[in-house]
């Protein structure tokens, strides 16, 4: 059997967002230079390898971030800390993201999609 090394390798993968509780918060904490935000911890620590030919699914309940994932993958946001090397591609960064999307092997799955397609709820 031949090896082939993985098409997506993801090592640590973390991404937190800003969250302001105004939107002139923002400009007072660039001119004050103080912090004016909360940090909200969106995904921590993930990790995972995808090898050429293979496909992975995410699934999980709402708000567990698999869309942030999936555009963290193409790279329309950018993660806190990473470190991420897709293979054959580099992520685009215009209008074909779409397209690299529909090619990852990778697929998204919300909570009531999976209750549609029969998958069991986790507790």
């Amino acid at each position: 059997m031949i090896h082939t090394p993985p098409r997506i390798i993801v090592e640590n993968i973390n991404k937190d967002f800003k969250i302001y509780e105004r939107p002139q918060d923002r400009l007072a904490e660039i001119i004050l230079r103080r912090p004016k935000h909360k940090l909200y911890h969106v995904l921590r620590d993930i990790s995972f390898a995808v090898p050429d030919g293979q496909s992975v699914g995410i699934i999980g309940d709402n708000g567990a971030g698999k869309s942030t994932l999936l555009k963290l993958l193409v790279g329309t946001l950018q993660p806190t800390a990473a470190a991420f090397e897709p293979t054959g591609r580099s992520p685009p960064y215009s209008s074909s993201a779409r397209a690299f999307i529909q090619s990852l092997p990778v697929a998204a799955i919300s909570t009531s999609t999976r209750l549609c397609l029969g998958f069991p709820m986790t507790t």
